[in-house]
């Protein structure tokens, strides 16, 4: 609880400010969220002042919380925009580079080593405002940006999520990972928390050979996957968009030929929908069996990782 002069506000759930500016009455003179606008997990929210001071608190707090609730789903964006390296460039090593355009400070870095990650011109032709990606240009060798252990959204504990990027596959000798979360939260099972990848193009039991698949643990530690409904191409954009309820999770995907996104398959969920773990996130690079693996070699543009289920149109790379 904070006190401002004489108004005690408690926390609440930005999200619920919407609804909640309709409990605002000129005759109130004490305010109380109900328990119906409140999650379990969120503490209800009371105002109270004199009442001749409620119009212009009232106005004050809608336009506060109203401007929180624009980025409050955003956890963490990398644009590779805003890094301040020019293209055909590399971002110093051990170095948080990498900026987090939430504001939420989740920024990354690379470890040092030859033929680095690198900036370029070449981007996701989906008619947005972008002037750079990310190429990592080695085939079958870790090129990868990751999270330091001390940021916070490595332990965010995702009720619900939508992840989003886009991708140009080079190399497909191998699996390469385009964002993953490194763990093994069931130690019975290979699965990483996520795990967002290129298949690789030589034949395997299950013919997952080139297409994109979403590999991870859900929040009752049970191995969930997706996959596109055929196979993709070397050398094209594509636009993915995971989106996972508390109990459905969907895949997603639109390539630089298409004009919208199509869905290309959903899943149940138990418990949530990802495990909570305290792994890193990682882009560029694989997780399996409790190892660093799957290098992915090509570009990868723009990710966004939000709290919370987006609608197809307000989609990273929705059609304007």
């Amino acid at each position: 609880t904070a006190a401002i002069g004489d108004v005690k506000v408690c926390r609440c759930h930005w999200r619920n400010l919407a609804r909640f500016a309709k409990v605002f009455d000129m005759g109130m003179e004490e305010i109380v969220i109900p328990p119906e606008l409140c999650s379990a997990e969120i503490p209800r929210m009371r105002f109270s002042f004199p009442r001749m001071r409620l119009h212009s608190i009232q106005i004050s707090l809608a336009c506060l919380f109203l401007a929180q609730v624009v980025s409050a789903e955003t956890i963490a964006h990398w644009r590779f925009d805003e890094d301040g390296f020019p293209a055909g460039t590399s971002a110093p090593p051990n170095a948080d580079c990498f900026k987090d355009s939430s504001g939420k400070s989740n920024t990354m870095r690379r470890t040092d080593g030859p033929n680095p990650n690198e900036y370029s011109v070449d981007v996701a032709p989906f008619g947005k405002d972008n002037q750079l990606s990310l190429r990592l240009p080695v085939k079958g060798e870790w090129r990868d940006i990751f999270t330091v252990p001390a940021r916070e959204i490595n332990g965010y504990d995702f009720k619900e999520m939508t992840l989003e990027g886009a991708f140009k596959c080079e190399s497909a000798g191998t699996f390469g990972g385009i964002l993953t979360k490194d763990g093994q939260p069931n130690p019975a099972s290979p699965y990483p928390p996520l795990q967002i990848a290129f298949a690789r193009e030589d034949a395997d039991p299950k013919n997952l050979g080139e297409h994109l698949i979403v590999q991870w643990t859900d929040g009752a530690s049970n191995e969930r996957m997706l996959r596109s409904i055929g196979p993709l191409a070397k050398n094209r954009w594509y636009a993915f968009a995971v989106v996972m309820t508390p109990d459905t999770a969907s895949l997603f995907l639109r390539s630089e030929d298409e004009g919208s996104y199509t869905l290309q398959q959903s899943v149940p969920l138990v418990g949530g929908a990802m495990a909570q773990s305290m792994g890193t996130w990682v882009i560029g690079r694989g997780f399996w069996n409790g190892k660093l693996d799957n290098p992915f070699c090509g570009w990868i543009d723009e990710i966004r990782i939000s709290d919370e289920v987006l609608p197809e149109d307000k989609f990273l790379f929705a059609q304007p």
